[in-house]
Order: C-alpha cells, then structure tokens, then sequence
C-alpha cells in the first residue's frame, strides 16, 4: 500500500515521517518492511537534518529519540499492513519487528541483504560470503555455453537486477549491451512477476479479505516496477572506448549522487577509467552488467594485436578499482572455449569430470573476477537417456568455479520457463 493511502491511520508523529520517505523513494509499505530497517532509519535521519538545517534548526539527541520513536511507529504500521494482505515477509523483516536490528552498527553482519541475490536460494546460499561483502564491491562472471547457457546467464543477471532495483529504491543500474540483444519484453514479464510474487487471496467464511485491497496492491505493484524500470540505465556499446567512457560517466554520476564529495579528480588514467574517492556513502545498491564482455576484449586477443592484452588488462584493473571504489557489483556475461590440456591443469576446474568447457577470455580475465559461475545444461553434465533430457528441458546446472569469499568447487541446479528461475533436485 502506498504510504500516503495509509498516513491517515498513523500516529501524527509517524504521520510527519511520511513526506521526509518520499524525499528519498521510499513511498509504500512494501518498500518500508523489505529493505534493510537499519538503512531506512539513516537515510531518514539524515533527511531529517537536513530539512531542520534548511530552516534554521539546531539538531539535538532529542529530536533524534523522537525520530526514532515514529520509526517504530510507523515500521509496525507498515508490517501489520503486509501480515494482514497475506505477504511473505523476509527473514530482516521478522527481525526488525523484534527489535533485532536497531544497532545499525551490525547492519551488515547478518545474511544476505533483503531482496538482494538471484532469488534462488540454493545459489544465494553458496555466495552467502560474497554477498555479505556486496558494499565493498564485487565482480561476478557468468559463463555459459552457446547453446542455452548465454540465454540462462543473462536471465540470471536480469532477476538479481530487477531484485536489487524493486527491494532498494535508491538502487541504479547500469546494463553495457554489446550486442543489441537487449530483451525489453522480458525484462518488463521479470519485473511484473517479481513485484507481484505474493500468494493467493485468502477467503475466510466465504469473504475475501483483501478484496477491499486488491485495486490498491496492484496500482501500488504497477507503480513500484515501473520506479525500477526507470532506474535501470540501458547503453548499447560496441568498442571498449565507448565502454570506458560509459563507465567514466557511471562514476561521475556517483559522486553527483554522493555527499560531501566536494572535489573530484577528472583526469583520465591509462585504462581510460577515472581514479575518485570511494563512494559508497549513502547512494543505495549498484550494479553494473556487461552483455556480453567477449564482443568488447575478443578484438584485444586477436593475433597481431600487440597491444591487445596490455589494453584488455588495463580496462580490467580499471574496472576493479571503480568496482571497489563505488561498492558497486559488476556482472560480466561471458561466453565459453573447448577446454584444452589435462582437467587438473585448470586453476578453477569444474566438480564435474565431463564437463568440456571453460570460461572465455582466457586467464587474465579469469583472475578479475570474485566469483565465476558456469551454466550448462543438465544434458551436458549428467549422464541422462532421451526421456530424461526431455523431462528436464530448462533446467541447468551453475556450477561455482571460484568464489573468493567462500567454497568453490559447489554445484546447484535450476529450471526456468523463460521468465522465472527456480530451485529443483538434480
């Protein structure tokens, strides 16, 4: 439910906090109960500052208990809102409504980040390290065969984006589309289903219960895609100097987002990506995909380049340093080359021994990233008979090669009907 829809029924002090949320995207209840409370109640501090500094007003610890107070107000308002239309609520929430969360020091020191990950929970808990470390930046490759596997990573990509996008709303996204293959369709289908995720109405005595609702939830879920559509950033790049120069425009607006980022270094580097001050701050989740990167580095590798991997290497060290000086997470498609030479010879091998492919690219670029996955399909890995590769069309296995925050070497499988992902046995 939109914020606005339920400020009557607050508490007035939880009624002036309404205004101070829309100042920073947060507009419904859905918003207010799944994304980190901690987090909020900054961002809501800190609107508040700044508007007692715009007129005239000293800050004080007591105005800073009051605020506190109206949080809690209107955080319980907001999740007896989503317990009474019948909404999964995630795991930060419950533990917000408990008062777990308040310290705000520790706010990172829990899982995964609410709503944030592939949304499937096989795969998210491999990467659990990995994602705990999301705001100090991170690089991700997806690789997979050209069968299938491309369509199946840039399906991943897309529902951690769309995730990251309709959980936080002050979240951006940046997707580098290298070879105008961008599915606006699907992305819209992903964002429809993802928003609207929830279970079916429940009908108690032969009366549905949130019949009164529905117009509201919807216009609200329409509402909410749409503000994560618009915040996702679509550039369609052939070359590397337009990929750098993207790039240089990605950070720039960073630090315009930042505050207290009141000096900023323009020069270019050898690698054509700007040198700034971390970012981090306050700017909400980011997160930058390449589709694919073999289109904009393949022409590095070409025989006669001499310059071609100093030039392929200089934009993949400049790529870490934005990545790690913004906190944002860099997701990398990238395609798949025969394996060649003894299995063992592999620093990041497969688990499976009839697996027949490796990341493209070559090591250079395998060494930039945080972690690898490799999709292929089940067909390919397990020993199946025709029936059972019919029965099991769509699903993949993702196999986690390397993983600098945790295990490698770890396998799941998941199915998809073009749209969704989900879990499934082997």
């Amino acid at each position: 439910m939109r914020l606005k829809r339920l400020q009557p029924s607050l508490d007035p002090a939880a009624q002036k906090l309404v205004p101070l949320l829309d100042t920073i995207g947060v507009k419904s209840t859905d918003q207010v109960v799944h994304t980190r409370s901690t987090r909020l109640f900054g961002l809501l501090r800190q609107a508040t500052r700044n508007a007692k500094d715009a007129q005239g007003n000293d800050n004080n610890d007591q105005d800073g208990m009051k605020i506190e107070e109206a949080w809690e107000l209107l955080l319980e308002a907001c999740l007896q809102e989503e317990l009474a239309g019948g909404k999964p609520l995630n795991a930060m929430s419950i533990l917000d409504l408990a008062g777990g969360s308040s310290s705000g020091e520790d706010a990172g020191s829990g899982s995964t980040s609410a709503g944030f990950g592939f949304g499937l929970e096989s795969l998210d808990d491999l990467l659990m390290g990995f994602f705990k470390e999301f705001l100090q930046g991170g690089v991700v490759e997806i690789a997979g065969t050209k069968s299938s596997g491309r369509t199946v990573s840039i399906l991943l990509a897309m529902h951690l984006v769309l995730r990251t996008l309709l959980h936080d709303p002050r979240s951006t996204c940046l997707w580098i589309d290298t070879e105008a293959s961008f599915d606006a369709d699907r992305v819209k289908d992903i964002s429809a289903r993802l928003s609207s995720s929830w279970p079916t109405p429940l009908v108690q005595g032969g009366i549905d219960v949130e019949a009164a609702k529905s117009e509201d939830l919807a216009r609200s879920q329409q509402e909410e895609a749409q503000d994560a559509l618009e915040r996702l950033e679509l550039a369609v790049l052939f070359d590397l100097d337009g990929a750098k120069q993207t790039l240089n425009l990605f950070r720039q607006k960073q630090l315009d987002n930042s505050s207290g980022n009141t000096d900023r270094n323009c020069d270019e580097t050898n690698d054509g990506i700007v040198e700034q001050p971390n970012t981090t701050g306050n700017t909400g989740k980011k997160v930058i995909v390449i589709d694919s990167i073999g289109p904009l580095l393949g022409p590095c590798l070409v025989s006669g380049n001499a310059h071609g991997r100093a030039e392929m290497q200089a934009f993949l060290d400049g790529l870490k340093v934005l990545v790690e000086d913004t906190g944002a997470l860099c997701i990398m498609i990238n395609s798949t080359t025969p394996l060649t030479g003894p299995r063992q010879l592999n620093p990041f091998p497969s688990v499976f021994s009839t697996t027949s492919v490796k990341p493209a690219l070559g090591l250079s670029f395998t060494y930039t990233s945080d972690v690898t996955l490799l999709l292929q399909r089940t067909g390919e890995v397990f020993d199946q008979d025709d029936r059972e590769r019919k029965d099991g069309a769509g699903r993949s296995v993702v196999g986690v090669l390397k993983n600098k925050f945790g295990p490698a070497s770890t396998w799941t499988v998941f199915q998809t009907d073009g749209i969704g992902i989900y879990d499934v046995s082997p």
